[in-house]
Formats: C-alpha cells, structure tokens, sequence
C-alpha cells in the first residue's frame, strides 16, 4: 500500500492497547479504502518478530501478549457532498460486521481491538459531536487515553473524545 501507516499510538492502559491509525484527508481516498489498508497493516504488525520490532522501535516499552491492536480511520476535512461520502455509513456496518464475526471466530486469539472511526473538520450542526470536533462512527465503550509515540506526526486520539 502506498505510503504505510500514517500514525501509532498507545492507549493506556491497563491493558497497554497499541493503535494503528489511518487518515483520510479531503480528497484523499475514501472509508473502504482506508479500512482494508488497516486491515492490511494489522496483518503487518502481528507476526512475532514484527510486533518485537514495534515494542522496542515504536513503543519503547512492552506490550500485553497476546497483542490487541485497536485501529483508527481518522476522516478529516471532507466534503460532504462527495460520493466518496457514501461510503462512510456502509464501511461503518462493514467494520462492525467484520468485528463481530471475528471475535465469534477467533474468541481470544484475536489481534484485534476495538475499531474507531473518526471525523474531524467542520460539522454540521445536527451531528453529534463534543467541543473538539470529533464524532464517533465506530466504537465500543471506553474512557481511557492515548497518547502518540514519537514516530506517530504528533496525532492524539482519545478515547474518551471519540
């Protein structure tokens, strides 16, 4: 996939949950899209020797084992009229789909965490939203925290803003 992951991160734990972030900005792409690329690099992250590589080079510090990873689609700046648009609300039941069948399938062996989709830019007014402009698509419940590694172009999501 052109580029790579945009950005990762830590939600704090415990349990210490690592992020997989990926932005889509203006015309860039659209939610399909961005959730098979995440998809694609939670593949990436899970072998051993790559999450080793996570652990001391993104991290810097230890990872629960088995690993969850909590993945992020960051939609910033849209145009609302776009057809690209369309596709966020059936991206939205496709990632939910996808989650449940595998929990259902993989019970505890699962890599992945909760899936959040998030929006940010200018919001109309009948959108539900906090005073940071962010809107949950995609989420489970959860208050805790996350912050950015160094690697991760400064991005603070935060699960109790989503």
């Amino acid at each position: 996939m052109p580029g790579g992951i945009d950005y990762v991160a830590i939600v704090e734990g415990p349990p210490v949950v690592p992020v997989i972030g990926e932005v889509k900005a203006g015309n860039d792409g659209d939610a399909f899209y961005a959730f098979v690329q995440l998809l694609t690099y939670l593949a990436w992250m899970c072998p051993e020797a790559q999450l080793a590589r996570a652990t001391t080079h993104l991290f810097r510090q230890s990872l629960p084992s088995p690993t969850r990873w909590d993945l992020h689609l960051l939609l910033c700046d849209r145009n609302k009229r776009s057809a690209k648009e369309r596709l966020v609300g059936p991206t939205e039941e496709l990632a939910q789909r996808f989650s449940q069948e595998v929990r259902f399938r993989m019970a505890e062996q699962t890599p992945l965490g909760r899936i959040l989709c998030l929006r940010m830019g200018e919001m109309s007014t009948n959108e539900p939203s906090n005073s940071s402009g962010v809107r949950r698509l995609i989420a489970t419940s959860g208050s805790n925290r996350c912050r950015s590694s160094p690697e991760s172009n400064g991005l603070h999501p935060t699960g109790n803003e989503a």
